[in-house]
């Protein structure tokens, strides 16, 4: 049996944070005004550059890295837009049922596995619909990918939970499995979302969890390397990650990214 070829996650993630660190300094874009920049207005330009730098990252890194890692680890990537863009719109029944699942769960906790069985009962195996539809903006996919037979829908979410977040969430998700099962009954699904690393180093669920409800933690709710180690294929893959950020701190070549903290526009 041919050995399987070990990924190189370290080197991967390196690449990729030089590649969208230099992609968000291309981009020119003035600072709107601020008082108290009037007072400060370096430490302005810094704190500007810091957090429209983290926003463009957390945006696109995450699932870069993962798309990433999926590829090199033999899954199929799907093409999400093709899903996005052709929604089925769901009959009134499986809207009931969607419905009464979702808040029945906000109680009881109940898995996405029990939906998708309510659900197969009822759609037509392989039906297809020609009435379709968009999905409205902020309730799609980020991920979708396919494996021996198998297909993952993920969310990748801000570590930075907000109250409501597993409610919308999970509707979100209840949502993508009726319409992914309209498509295609016979489909298996698995949807989760993601939150990329840890910031409470080991306590995120009990600070975040009461938010995360009734998303149900190593099921649909994924933290870190229980979701990282899976995409690779690979053990500590959440360790490569963040050491490949510490190691670009003495990286020389990064130094010229860092001066653009300090120059002004």
């Amino acid at each position: 049996m041919k050995k399987k070829k070990k990924i190189n996650v370290k080197l991967i993630a390196k690449n990729l944070i030089k590649k969208r660190i230099e992609e968000f300094f291309r981009k020119k874009k003035k600072l709107s005004f601020s008082p108290l920049g009037e007072i400060f207005p370096v430490e302005r330009y810094t704190h500007s550059k810091m957090t429209g730098l983290m926003t463009s990252f957390g945006e696109k890194f995450w699932e870069s890295l993962a798309l990433d890692l999926a590829k090199k680890n033999n899954f199929i990537v799907r093409d999400k837009k093709e899903f996005h863009n052709n929604i089925p719109i769901l009959e009134e029944e499986i809207n009931s049922i969607v419905n009464q699942f979702q808040n029945s769960r906000l109680e009881k906790k109940s898995s996405l596995s029990e939906l998708v069985t309510e659900l197969k009962k009822k759609l037509i195996k392989n039906k297809n619909t020609e009435k379709v539809k968009k999905i409205p903006k902020g309730e799609g996919v980020d991920i979708w990918l396919e494996k021996e037979n198998i297909e993952y829908m993920y969310d990748i979410k801000t570590v930075q939970v907000n109250a409501g977040t597993g409610p919308k969430i999970s509707r979100n998700m209840c949502n993508w499995i009726a319409y992914r099962l309209e498509q295609k009954n016979d489909v298996n699904l698995i949807t989760a979302c993601v939150f990329p690393y840890d910031p409470h180093d080991g306590s995120f669920w009990e600070k975040e969890g009461g938010k995360i409800a009734p998303m149900k933690r190593g099921e649909d709710a994924l933290l870190a390397g229980e979701f990282w180690d899976f995409i690779s294929g690979q053990k500590n893959t959440m360790k490569n990650i963040i050491d490949a950020f510490k190691e670009l701190k003495n990286d020389k070549s990064m130094n010229k990214l860092k001066s653009k903290f300090k120059a002004k526009d």
